[in-house]
């Protein structure tokens, strides 16, 4: 409060002096009577009346000077000397032979440094900051200008156009000053700078819609360029696969390249070549197996009817020879590691919580392909299998809360299907129909020795008569062969 104490003195002191003018008059005064300019008399009042009142007059102007002489030495202790200067020469108006007033006013100028050639009316004093105000004024309005013209010079529309309102701003602040040229002057650069930001505006747009193209167009580029190399990929290995006979693999590689362009011309042929070929590959394979299955089964009846030396005893080297041959007909295929380790990891990896809807990821296609995500296994979808999901219409609508695992999944849900399976072959799970899910027949054949040759009937050891102390016994125990023997079973009977 101690360090704006100064200014509001200040603040009061000018009001005291605005106020006093405004107080000496009111609207609702009598016009004063005219005084005689040569001597000074007013017609028609009394010379004792006129006396008083220039009395009066003498003493409320005294009065008025000692309160501007206090107020102007308050504000010279305040250190505004301006404001002063102004109090001691409106004193020194109402109470010319004051000398203290005058005084005081001189070491005001002297303070100021102003010399003896300074105005010396309170009028001319106003005259003169009036004249102050408007030059600053002026040199303010023209210092927006230049800074606004140069906002412009460097495209900064806001700032200049903020300029050029200020200047407007002050130029209405004095409405009676003589701008001249300038007000219109600066109207006119306020409105050729919203018009240019204007126009710069629309450009900036227009040059962010072209930019915000451009990317779309290059994004679209490189997403092409992506899904070009990938079916490129898939197609020159479904090619290698062909040409090494390995028709599912190329087959499934094609239909890969199929989801990503269906109007692809090369991975339609390689798709179609790849399932004729499979299918005309394992015929010939078929009728190869059996043509061989066949001679191997005649030369096990053959080796069956040899004659035999003794009927209990059967020569070695035919019988190992026999062994080789049925062991030769086992059709049983061995197991292959890696769909062992497969195997076991569909078993171990469970699935959920997870829920499948019908408008979600319930279609058995996006639910295997899922799975597939979820468990990180291969699972593909063979031709067989989606001609099934597709003729039956299968989705998966349920909600897994507990964890199961990824083979009783599967399980459930090709028993949804009468017609869909699954297995797993050369480390990938295909979903298929039951029939090639299934596998192939596998033949066994058994030992039926027992049917052909007879068997001697053992009896059991029995005891005739008790041995009792002295008594000589007549038999001992007995055993040996039954009297029936079984009769031979002939071949062509079996």
């Amino acid at each position: 409060m101690v360090q704006h104490r100064p200014l509001l003195r200040a603040a009061q002191i000018t009001a005291l002096i605005l106020a006093i003018p405004a107080c000496s008059t009111s609207p609702t005064e009598v016009a004063p009577t005219p005084v005689d300019a040569a001597t000074g008399v007013q017609p028609g009042v009394p010379a004792a009346e006129q006396q008083d009142q220039q009395d009066l007059k003498r003493q409320r102007d005294r009065f008025l000077a000692q309160q501007n002489l206090r107020n102007a030495q308050q504000a010279r202790l305040d250190g505004n000397l301006q404001l002063a200067k102004s109090l001691l020469m409106q004193a020194a108006e109402r109470d010319p032979s004051n000398t203290e007033v005058r005084r005081a006013l001189a070491s005001v100028l002297s303070e100021l440094g102003e010399t003896a050639g300074s105005p010396a009316t309170f009028q001319e004093t106003m005259e003169e900051l009036r004249k102050i105000q408007q030059q600053r004024a002026l040199a303010l309005v023209n210092e927006r200008v230049q800074r606004g013209q140069q906002l412009l010079d460097e495209l900064n529309f806001d700032q200049a156009i903020q300029e050029f309102r200020s200047a407007i701003q002050q130029i209405d602040a004095l409405p009676t000053m003589d701008w001249g040229t300038s007000e219109a002057n600066v109207r006119t650069l306020l409105a050729d700078a919203e018009d240019r930001r204007t126009a710069h505006e629309i450009q900036v747009a227009s040059s962010a819609e072209r930019e915000a193209i451009q990317r779309l167009r290059d994004a679209e580029d490189a997403e092409t360029a992506r899904v070009t190399a990938r079916i490129n990929a898939l197609l020159q290995s479904a090619q290698e696969a062909f040409a090494l006979q390995s028709y599912t693999d190329a087959q499934q590689l094609a239909s890969l390249a199929l989801e990503e362009d269906p109007n692809n011309a090369l991975a339609k042929d390689i798709f179609n070549s790849s399932a004729k070929s499979g299918r005309m590959a394992a015929s010939d394979r078929y009728h190869t197996e059996k043509v061989q299955e066949y001679l191997r089964l005649e030369e096990h009846r053959e080796d069956l009817m040899l004659p035999q030396t003794e009927l209990l005893v059967i020569d070695g080297e035919v019988w190992r020879r026999a062994l080789a041959r049925s062991a030769a007909l086992d059709r049983g295929t061995a197991e292959i590691p890696e769909d062992t380790a497969l195997m076991q990891r569909i078993r171990d990896i469970r699935v959920g919580p997870v829920q499948f809807t019908e408008d979600g990821n319930g279609p058995y296609a996006d639910a295997f392909r899922f799975l597939d995500t979820y468990s990180t296994i291969p699972i593909i979808i063979s031709p067989e299998g989606q001609i099934v999901i597709d003729d039956e219409g299968l989705v998966l609508s349920m909600d897994i809360v507990a964890p199961m695992t990824l083979e009783n999944l599967l399980n459930h849900m090709v028993s949804l299907s009468e017609n869909l399976g699954w297995m797993v072959f050369k480390g990938v799970v295909v979903i298929t129909d039951k029939t090639m899910a299934g596998g192939e027949n596998v033949q066994e054949f058994h030992d039926v020795r027992n049917l052909i040759f007879p068997i001697t009937e053992f009896l059991p050891p029995s005891i005739r008569e008790i041995p009792l102390g002295d008594v000589e016994t007549l038999g001992g125990r007995t055993g040996g062969e039954g009297e029936e023997s079984p009769p031979y079973v002939e071949l062509a009977v079996l």
